[in-house]
């Protein structure tokens, strides 16, 4: 049973003024109550901090883009939202690492100059289920590479 000193205590965990209130939401329990409603105040701080990470990276990325390669009636329909915008901030949410985010944020302006559905949504896919270490390697592996030769046609015509 929960007396008044562990109310007390839960009040303040979550930020609630007023612990001589005692209240049910549809039968739950004070506890379970207070605890849902701290949950949710902290989804909501996480939820904003990713979001507005998301939003200055794609500020920035946009700001590189001429405006004239901006597929703009592509921006209109249902596959963009569904499929770009939607899928993309649904990741976004589920993301706690900020290199991801950046990179849905990169994928996201990619779609809006270059329209083909298929190929962008298999990168977000992809994307999301990399873990942190494997983007590590991959970066490392760019970094290491980037600055070789390579015409990547003659290895793709060995693969098909």
């Amino acid at each position: 049973m929960i007396d008044k000193k562990d109310t007390e205590c839960i009040f303040k965990f979550v930020g609630i003024i007023g612990c001589g209130v005692v209240f049910s939401l549809a039968g739950i329990s004070l506890f379970v109550s207070v605890l849902i409603h701290g949950i949710t105040e902290v989804y909501e701080v996480i939820s904003q901090k990713r979001m507005n990470k998301f939003i200055d990276e794609f500020n920035k990325n946009i700001q590189r883009i001429d405006e004239n390669n901006i597929n703009k009636n592509f921006l209109k329909t249902e596959e963009f939202y569904d499929f770009f915008f939607v899928e993309t901030l649904n990741c976004v949410m589920k993301e706690r690492w900020d290199d991801k985010i950046t990179f849905f944020s990169k994928l996201l302006v990619d779609s809006i100059v270059n329209s083909k559905l298929n190929y962008n949504m298999d990168y977000v896919k992809a994307l999301s289920e990399l873990s942190y270490e494997q983007i590590v390697i991959l970066k490392e592996m760019h970094n290491q590479q980037k600055d070789l030769p390579y015409d990547g046609k003659e290895e793709l015509n060995k693969c098909g």
